[in-house]
């Protein structure tokens, strides 16, 4: 089976993402799911019913990820994600340093979302984390 490869414009850069192979991917997976998921498990809980649950429980997560991982830590994991010759601009591989100063720098946020939906997305819809995307998108669009 070959690599999935998906291209997206992220504010003025397009992006072409290939699937990591398995030996990259699942190392990375458990980091992630190390991170994740005890924090994630009881907002799915709180988040059901409600929008204004919903939006409450995207805060509390936005808030117990920045503060339950250490500034290097989110650093070096945003690396391995999109600092690596699968995560592509027109001009090649990511450089970090040079691609997400100023006003790019929170283009990386969503290039890491991109990174995990091409890479991840069957793990996200297994584990519940799918239908916390969905809320979050449906709350997102609402508000705009």
């Amino acid at each position: 089976m070959a690599a999935r490869t998906e291209s997206r414009k992220i504010g003025e850069t397009e992006y072409t993402v290939t699937q990591m192979p398995p030996s990259q991917s699942f190392p990375l997976q458990i980091e992630l799911m190390a991170v994740v998921l005890p924090v994630v498990g009881p907002l799915l809980k709180q988040a059901e019913g409600s929008e204004d649950a919903m939006a409450e429980a995207l805060q509390a997560l936005g808030t117990t990820l920045a503060t339950s991982m250490p500034g290097e830590k989110f650093l070096a994991l945003a690396k391995k994600l999109v600092c690596n010759d699968l995560v592509r601009t027109p001009d090649g591989p990511v450089i970090f340093d040079q691609q997400f100063m100023g006003d790019d720098g929170m283009d990386l946020y969503v290039l890491i979302g991109f990174v995990l939906e091409v890479n991840y997305a069957k793990f996200f819809t297994a584990s519940g984390l799918g239908r916390l995307g969905q809320m979050a998108r449906a709350s997102l669009a609402k508000a705009n």
